[in-house]
């Protein structure tokens, strides 16, 4: 056989495995919306720095007050507390004050306002003849962590007076700042960034000096790809472990571990640092007379497939919850009743839930909430 022969076929062969992939990513790009663009201007937060002197032991953010801007291509309009909500007022007599304190999830990514789930679960408490009438106030923000959150409840939102504050816990609220199977020192406490003071900038590095620049730029690649192919976004939705593998980095090995339920002592300090935040959240709640609750939102991949029954992070919010007293919503097999797929239940190239899921959570919350007062 010729070698231009062995070209010849070699190419036979790329072309027939490549023209069906280029059909279904066709097919796929007909049948499945497009990424959301991004609309002007998009929205706009205030930054609030660690100032320990004042007791501000986290720096955090919130929205820049009474903007109309987009979040992706949805609108978002704030109020002059910088919340994705109506006007605050004085309280109403015999009306319940609830916070929703979270972060993405609660805030509403790239979801209309009335579809999130604080608005959901306000909804649903005023249908309830039977519970006491209710305001649910949205104080969630994007990338916000539980030790953020807990300092914007001390700083901004503890002088509304609620009578409930929710804390919307997502995993990546676990400090990730080592390898999470690393050797971690006993009793070395985690300090996240947000609560370390500031240290001058490092050297820049060249990207060439560095040993992980080849596996670097193939990561970025990958990432690149996922987001401009349907057809490799459709697979890695759908199977964790390839998503696994094609994202090698520090927060995907925390993901695994915490999905997992695996506590190396990396991970079972980080545990212990959320434990101190959720005990302070308690302390918080018995000097200002709210009732505390934590909402546990669950992962993409524990709510579109059953590899992951354990629910471990759950389990360790729960237990911790249980141990301090304060009230826990676990929405999980609830939401996997409904069966959610991408991207009929979730933001299009994103996977963040839509209303759809929002609605069940609420929903729940709304339950746990009465069952505790019934």
């Amino acid at each position: 056989m010729t070698v231009s022969l062995i070209v010849k076929r070699l190419l036979l062969l790329g072309l027939s495995l490549l023209l069906p992939l280029v059909l279904i990513e066709g097919v796929l790009r007909l049948l499945q919306p497009a990424p959301i663009p991004k609309l002007a201007p998009q929205l706009k937060y205030v930054r609030v720095p660690r100032d320990p002197g004042a007791g501000r032991l986290a720096g955090y953010w919130y929205l820049e007050p009474r903007q109309n801007s987009f979040n992706l291509s949805t609108p978002v309009a704030t109020n002059s507390l910088g919340l994705r909500n109506a006007e605050v007022g004085p309280k109403t007599t015999g009306r319940r004050r609830i916070v929703a304190l979270g972060d993405s999830h609660t805030f509403g990514y790239a979801v209309p306002e009335p579809e999130t789930w604080p608005r959901q679960l306000e909804d649903v408490l005023r249908a309830d003849r039977s519970s006491q009438d209710a305001e649910v106030i949205n104080a969630g923000f994007e990338a916000l962590a539980i030790e953020q959150e807990v300092q914007l409840l001390k700083d901004r939102l503890l002088p509304l007076e609620p009578d409930v504050v929710i804390l919307a816990y997502y995993w990546n609220d676990m400090p990730m700042l080592v390898e999470p199977f690393s050797a971690w020192p006993a009793g070395e406490a985690v300090v996240p960034p947000s609560m370390r003071p500031a240290a001058p900038p490092a050297p820049a590095a060249a990207a060439s000096q560095s040993g992980n620049a080849p596996s670097t730029g193939i990561v970025e690649w990958l990432r690149g790809a996922a987001k401009s192919s349907y057809l490799l976004y459709f697979v890695l939705q759908r199977v964790p472990f390839l998503q696994m593998a094609a994202f090698p980095a520090l927060e995907t090995k925390w993901k695994e571990a915490a999905l997992k339920g695996q506590t190396p002592p990396a991970i079972e300090a980080s545990w212990r640092f959320v434990r101190g935040q959720l005990l302070e959240f308690k302390d918080l709640s018995l000097q200002a007379g709210f009732e505390p609750w934590v909402l546990v939102i669950p992962l993409f991949e524990q709510m579109t497939t059953d590899g992951y029954g354990t629910a471990g992070y759950q389990a360790q919010v729960v237990r911790i919850c249980q141990e301090l007293g304060i009230g826990v919503v676990e929405p999980l097999e609830a939401i996997k009743r409904l069966k959610p797929t991408y991207p009929e239940f979730f933001v299009p190239f994103d996977g963040h839930p839509n209303g759809r899921i929002y609605e069940v959570v609420a929903s729940e919350t709304a339950r746990a909430l009465k069952r505790v007062r019934d």
